[in-house]
């Protein structure tokens, strides 16, 4: 069976395939395990540190004491790297968005192949295929090591993809469904 990807996926599907992708090593370990929103966890860490940081360092009698230098630079620390991961979520985010070119899936009884346009394909076997994952906005096919890679399918593809499974793949674990 081919699939021939031609849309780009949403800025939701997009965020999704970031958390994903980002705990993929934890969802091997647990399959079944909870996706966090990673955007909005280290947002609120930074929104948090830097709103600490600018309240200790405003009211002079926080600052009396060794301690509260420490606090300050535990803060700053928190802060700087809380702010860099931020940062970095996003540039891959806008990265997967900007980069998105047609591609094509192609899955038959060796295995699952990903072909985007102007790049080598990625072909693995059903054996290295460690769960399929139905998310709420598409599917995710994680592949053991030692690939460690999470494919991304949006919504309309990801159907055909679990469609193909339940007739010819059924010892392919399906989560979620």
């Amino acid at each position: 069976m081919t699939i021939q990807i031609n849309e780009p996926g949403t800025k939701a599907f997009y965020k999704q395939a970031v958390n994903v992708t980002l705990q993929s090593g934890r969802l091997l370990k647990k399959p079944t395990c909870r996706i966090k929103n990673l955007f909005l966890q280290y947002t609120v860490l930074t929104a948090a540190s830097a709103l600490a940081l600018a309240l200790w360092c405003l009211i002079p009698f926080l600052r009396q004491s060794k301690e509260a230098v420490l606090a300050i630079v535990a803060l700053a620390v928190c802060l700087l790297i809380s702010g860099a991961l931020l940062f970095s979520f996003y540039r891959l985010l806008f990265t997967m968005q900007s980069s998105r070119r047609p591609s094509c899936l192609t899955l038959d009884e060796g295995g699952l192949e990903l072909k985007k346009e102007g790049e080598n394909a990625l072909r693995c076997e059903w054996k290295s295929v460690a769960f399929v994952r139905v998310l709420p906005q598409g599917i995710c096919v994680v592949l053991k090591a030692p690939l460690r890679v999470a494919l991304h399918v949006q919504p309309p593809y990801g159907e055909q993809v679990l469609r193909y499974l339940a007739e010819k793949r059924p010892e392919v674990a399906v989560i979620g469904k």
